[in-house]
């Protein structure tokens, strides 16, 4: 873990455990004692089992029965604790540990909670950019395709059941996402069969044209107080919502 660090007390060296090291180690052990406290945090575990002594002796360049001699001290005087794995560890450097890991991923979700935010926004630019262009389009003399029910259109018990319904309804639903960028999941027949209802009521650009209007109302596109997004398939769906906001021109 390279250019990590871990809080160091500025009185460490009055410290009385640590006093007693210098007192029979002399300044050095001292020294020893902070190398074994990086060379534990570098550690997966921020534990070292005493098999690793050898290497531990080697990273501070001293024989290896000085430094077991040094290390069995620091557990006696509870510099470090020894576990039932036979790994020796400081209690406070595990604590410090896991601060900081904990603000690593905290450091981690904060910058991907900016960079999905920003995609959001960039998305939806994109698409408001898309709805209005879509809007400037409409015209008396440029009218949308598909304004009128097609020569199949037979409604049956209220709801529409021509043969190309499905077909109408997967445009409608298709509309539905491009428009809100939002997928419609559950394509059920509850919900199909609100959507044959509206289409028994208006045209597929109708429909559309309604949903573009939602889009650009800032109550239902995410600027409301509460900041919650009403334009749910479930809402765009309602007949007198439909009505409301097909545009003038189009009625």
């Amino acid at each position: 873990m390279a250019n990590n660090w871990f809080p160091h007390d500025s009185s460490a060296s009055t410290d009385q455990k640590i006093l007693q090291i210098r007192s029979e180690f002399g300044n050095v052990g001292y020294a020893w004692f902070l190398i074994t406290l990086e060379w534990l945090w570098q550690l997966e575990e921020t534990r070292s089992d005493f098999k690793d002594i050898d290497s531990l002796s080697f990273y501070l360049h001293e024989d290896r029965s000085i430094i077991e001699r040094f290390i069995n001290r620091c557990i006696e005087i509870e510099l470090f604790i020894k576990d039932s794995k036979n790994r020796f560890y400081s209690f406070r450097l595990c604590e410090e540990k896991k601060v900081f890991i904990e603000k690593s991923k905290n450091a981690k979700r904060a910058v991907e909670a900016r960079e999905a935010k920003r995609r959001l926004i960039d998305e939806s630019s994109k698409l408001d950019s898309g709805i209005e262009r879509s809007s400037n389009d409409i015209s008396n003399d440029h009218p949308l395709p598909n304004l009128t029910l097609p020569k199949d259109h037979i409604i049956v018990d209220g709801v529409d059941d021509s043969p190309s319904s499905e077909n109408r309804v997967e445009r409608v639903i298709l509309g539905f996402e491009k428009i809100t960028g939002t997928k419609v999941i559950a394509r059920n027949e509850k919900r199909k069969s609100s959507i044959k209802r509206a289409l028994k009521t208006f045209t597929d650009g109708q429909i559309i044209s309604a949903w573009e209007s939602m889009k650009k109302d800032p109550w239902l596109n995410r600027q409301n107080p509460g900041r919650k997004l009403y334009l749910t398939i479930d809402y765009a769906l309602r007949i007198e919502n439909i009505e409301k906001y097909i545009p003038h021109q189009l009625k």
